[in-house]
């Protein structure tokens, strides 16, 4: 089996709660092959659960993370976002002045945000994707780390994105401090435990990129990297994480009271020491 970003071979790294771990020895990029392959009415449900739980400093964080990146909106550029989820961030967008457009696959957010008045697709990156319009912004926030076909990703990325036009990429980090305490937790129990792994990588995150994975990925697909930055932005509000946030997710103990303290508590702790989850990219299209 080879990586998805930089295409070397993977190592097997064992079990974990959802599949089989692997990881690359080249770039770090770690992929989860999972057991069961009957998983469409789980991933809707997670759709579900993650706008439920959905913190509203995701999508000010998101927002103001465009805002300090991209400095002339006009609506002479549409901005077109991948996995838009609720559809919050393109609304705010849209009020700077762009022209926005959306794909999801959840066809009830569809229909929300076309009542919304904004152009919104139901299809799925990786997926079918056939349409001739290209576009010169595209953002993808925590949307990689969910494509089954990372290669067939990256290559409709390309043919849908204009000469020159860039992609804004937000993702987990695999080279994080979260991934180096799975890991001893997963030695340290032999194996036995491994809570903190099903957060990083499970039935609905399969794969983690490195930086050094990423850059050869974009490369690979006619993308040149302008910017990399190590940023702190959680998705799901502080009490949800050890709770078993979604179908499939282990709950860390069987009080919901219990694990909603550990989790809060955690969070407050990872905040403090400013420990930084995900990596955010900008590229543009050679």
């Amino acid at each position: 089996m080879l990586c998805a970003a930089c295409n070397n071979k993977l190592t097997n790294l064992g079990q974990i709660p959802d599949g089989i771990l692997f990881k690359c020895s080249f770039c770090g990029t770690k992929k989860l092959v999972i057991d069961n392959s009957d998983l469409k009415q789980d991933v809707l449900a997670y759709g579900s659960a993650y706008r439920e739980k959905l913190s509203n400093t995701k999508i000010s964080g998101l927002v103001s993370l465009f805002e300090n990146n991209y400095l002339t909106p006009t609506n002479k550029v549409e901005l077109f976002d991948i996995g838009f989820g609720s559809g919050e961030f393109l609304l705010a967008v849209n009020k700077m002045g762009l022209k926005v457009s959306g794909l999801e696959c959840d066809l009830n957010s569809v229909k929300l945000l076309r009542k919304k008045h904004i152009v919104a697709y139901h299809g799925e990156l990786g997926g079918e994707m056939k349409w001739n319009k290209k576009y010169d912004l595209i953002t993808l926030w925590d949307v990689l780390e969910h494509v089954s076909d990372i290669e067939k990703a990256l290559s409709q990325l390309n043919s849908i994105t204009n000469k020159y036009g860039k992609l804004f990429i937000l993702t987990p980090n695999a080279g994080s401090s979260f991934d180096s305490m799975a890991t001893i937790e997963r030695r340290l129990t032999f194996y036995k435990s491994q809570r903190i792994m099903n957060i990083c990588l499970n039935r609905y995150h399969l794969h983690r990129f490195t930086i050094k994975g990423l850059e050869i990925l974009l490369s690979r697909f006619g993308f040149t990297v302008d910017k990399v930055e190590r940023i702190q932005l959680f998705s799901l509000n502080s009490d949800t994480y050890t709770d078993g946030f979604a179908p499939g997710i282990m709950k860390w103990t069987k009080s919901s009271f219990i694990n909603r303290i550990i989790s809060n508590k955690a969070m407050t702790l990872i905040r403090v020491l400013n420990i930084k989850n995900k990596i955010f990219f900008i590229a543009t299209k050679k």
